[in-house]
């Protein structure tokens, strides 16, 4: 009987060894230049995920839940391809945004140009009974210029230069152990791991210089996460009545979060509940401002790296607070002057 699997794999913004650059023989064939690049380096299995990391950078996940989703849609059920493809996203850029936090807290390095992962970048690979077996081509990304360094022949560099191939550098194995580490943590927060993507993907237009879309990305997890806290505190003031009636039912739950209670209004209440400190609460109106003037076209408002940044290290804040969880963002950009 054939085993197969099948992983969502994807080359970083910057190509890196894992631990160390490959060693080739001489002379050196197409074959072993190609199980030097794709050796596994890491490789990590729970109910929920399985990681590989190959020597050359490659990353290469399978979320069980998905897998098992996959040959449950119908070939023609366009809208839910597209939303399994999309839930793999959300794990992938989790992924590489963790990695490059991992790579800052254990190298000290901000090497990630770090770039949100898009369908472009993201490719499917297969494997039969332990053995690769086939994968798409990224034709669309630059990841496409990295699978192609996986072929002898494609590589136009002299032998004698393969080593230090495209420049790359090597990660040490305690970043990969650390991302491990909290990854595992994430897959089983799916609610965590939503806003996670989100800010991925909000570091991502700051980096390009977007600030306007980078921003409201970021002000989409501060809102979450102060309606999160406001149905909190409404359920911890939830009890049932003598005569079996609910204290808050589902049509008052309708009016507490209904458009008589705005975010500035809920904010401002969780504010006198002690929920959150009054220093917070001028923070989200602050960033609040922000939002509303880019949405509502302000004129004479310009947003700026400054007001990103708030932003984003105030969303990152709320998300992780009350998690065992935590991870850094590099700010350093992706645009340079020609």
């Amino acid at each position: 009987m054939v085993s197969i699997r099948n992983f969502t794999a994807h080359y970083t913004s910057r190509p890196f060894w894992v631990e160390n650059s490959p060693t080739f023989d001489s002379p050196l064939t197409p074959e072993a230049y190609r199980a030097a690049m794709s050796e596994e380096i890491v490789s990590h299995d729970t109910g929920v995920f399985s990681l590989r990391v190959c020597r050359d950078g490659l990353l290469m996940l399978e979320m069980s839940e998905l897998e098992t989703l996959l040959p449950l849609i119908e070939v023609q059920d366009i809208g839910g391809y597209v939303a399994w493809w999309s839930g793999y996203l959300m794990w992938m850029n989790c992924l590489a945004l963790l990695l490059d936090c991992c790579v800052i807290e254990e190298a000290r390095l901000g090497y990630f140009n770090f770039s949100e992962v898009t369908r472009r970048d993201a490719f499917r690979i297969r494997f039969e009974n332990g053995q690769f077996s086939a994968c798409d081509v990224a034709s669309e990304s630059h990841v496409r210029y990295l699978q192609d360094s996986r072929h002898l022949s494609l590589v136009r560099q002299p032998i004698e230069f393969l080593t230090n191939l495209d420049g790359r550098i090597p990660l040490p194995r305690t970043a990969f152990d650390l991302l491990i580490a909290k990854f595992d943590y994430l897959s089983t927060r799916p609610e965590l791991a939503s806003s996670v993507s989100i800010l991925a993907k909000s570091l991502s237009e700051y980096k390009r210089g977007n600030y306007d879309t980078s921003l409201v990305l970021a002000w989409f997890v501060v809102e979450g996460e102060i309606n999160k806290r406001w149905r909190e505190l409404l359920e911890s003031k939830n009890c049932d009545y003598p005569d079996g009636q609910r204290r808050i039912n589902s049509d008052r739950r309708k009016k507490f979060e209904g458009p008589d209670y705005p975010v500035s209004v809920v904010s401002n209440l969780l504010e006198l509940e002690g929920v959150i400190p009054f220093k917070v609460l001028q923070e989200f109106d602050e960033i609040r401002g922000y939002r509303n003037a880019i949405v509502h076209r302000k004129p004479n408002f310009s947003c700026e790296a400054a007001h990103c940044r708030k932003t984003i290290e105030v969303a990152k804040r709320l998300v992780t607070e009350r998690e065992n969880f935590t991870f850094e963002l590099n700010f350093s950009y992706s645009v340079g002057r020609s």
